[in-house]
């Protein structure tokens, strides 16, 4: 099948207003060892939501309530939810080589240079 040209990322916040990353391996064709925001391609005949859905179960193991804020062109149309979680205990890490929850000093530290994430947390702001 084709592909959609559509994925899905999730901003995921804890109560302290940090978020949640994952950090890709170093193996991963796209962005090696780079940390990003968890999420995923829209496969053919699948809504966007259901994506995001699946990707977040098939990455961090957990069924998240989470909410659209905006989509914007980068390499695909991505759409950019959002959603809470405070537990990490929750999480089993089913991609990328580890995750961490980072304030926004630290969030911009080891982001630096990752214009997709820059784009999206910029967006973000914007609308808060």
């Amino acid at each position: 099948m084709k592909p959609t040209g559509k994925s899905a990322v999730c901003i995921i916040e804890n109560n302290k207003g940090e978020s949640l990353l994952q950090k890709k391996t170093m193996t991963y064709r796209k962005w090696p060892g780079v940390w990003t925001f968890f999420g995923g391609i829209v496969n053919p005949g699948e809504s966007i939501e259901k994506a995001m859905s699946r990707e977040l179960k098939e990455e961090i193991g957990v069924k998240l309530k989470v909410k659209f804020l905006f989509k914007f062109d980068f390499d695909s149309e991505v759409h950019v939810f959002y959603g809470k979680l405070n537990d990490v205990s929750k999480i089993s890490l089913g991609e990328g080589c580890g995750f961490a929850f980072f304030d926004r000093k630290e969030f911009n530290k080891v982001t630096r240079g990752n214009k997709f994430v820059k784009e999206i947390i910029k967006r973000f702001d914007k609308g808060r």
